[in-house]
């Protein structure tokens, strides 16, 4: 049974495959909770792409420091910045932090502010 974070970040993907298509879908693995960094092909973060896998790797439990929204803002943004990386690597873009961190902080609050977190009615003018 997923928790709450979990189904959260499911949507959230969802939401990023539609508007962001790609030739080749990634997979998404949620770490169970309690995680709170991800290990994968020798890097440490709150999530991590792993291009050679096509596999975004992301934790559910946000820094405990956070209020609740910023939590789901937090684990949102930590989500669609690997899914930047791997729209970088899937269209032969250059790899940027920078530009994958711009991109996480736009989508994630585009996403909360203007679908509430949920998948309701057409998305497509988002």
């Amino acid at each position: 049974m997923g928790t709450e974070n979990e189904a959260l970040l499911k949507r959230f993907f969802d939401w990023l495959c539609s508007m962001y298509p790609t030739s080749d879908p990634p997979e998404l693995c949620i770490a169970p909770e309690g995680y709170r960094v991800i290990e994968a092909d020798g890097e440490y973060g709150f999530g991590v792409y792993v291009p050679a896998e096509r596999t975004i790797n992301v934790v559910q439990t946000a820094p405990p420091e956070l209020e609740d929204e910023e939590q789901r803002r937090a684990l949102c943004c930590f989500l669609a910045h690997e899914y930047r990386h791997h729209m970088q690597v899937t269209n032969g873009w250059p790899m940027s932090e920078e530009e994958a961190e711009a991109f996480a902080e736009s989508v994630a609050d585009r996403w909360l502010r203007e679908c509430n977190g949920e998948m309701i009615g057409d998305v497509s003018s988002l």
